[in-house]
């Protein structure tokens, strides 16, 4: 990363975000960065936007279905496959919003996405419930 400049790092996509504009994005409250530091995690007040979370859900119903035979534990880092789903993947991880909520989080200025995987409960595969 460059200095004075914070950001996600995937693969060969570097989303930077200048230091001055990181008022204007959603932020931690200090109860919030508190109860990660405890906890190793928080639910903060701050949701995804609907369109954003609706692409999503579509990206990981498409990803499943594109993956049959594959258990959704097993469907690993699909935010760097070429095509598909992975597109909708990459754009939610990198989203500045996101990222500064993580970088808060961490105390850093810089994230690097290393890896993803699908988690969830019972037969995701076949049945989802939102």
């Amino acid at each position: 990363m460059l200095p004075g400049r914070a950001g996600l790092s995937v693969g060969s996509r570097i989303v930077r975000r200048p230091l001055a504009m990181s008022t204007a994005l959603p932020r931690l409250s200090p109860a919030e960065v508190e109860r990660y530091r405890a906890e190793g995690q928080v639910f903060p007040g701050w949701r995804l936007p609907p369109r954003d979370l609706e692409r999503g859900r579509d990206a990981l119903l498409r990803l499943l279905a594109d993956n049959p035979t594959v258990a959704p534990e097993l469907l690993v880092n699909s935010h760097i496959a070429k095509g598909g789903a992975a597109s909708a993947f990459l754009d939610l991880a990198s989203s500045p919003a996101l990222v500064n909520l993580v970088a808060q989080c961490l105390g850093t200025e810089n994230v690097i996405l290393w890896a993803c995987q699908v988690r969830g409960r019972g037969r995701l595969a076949t049945r989802l419930s939102w």
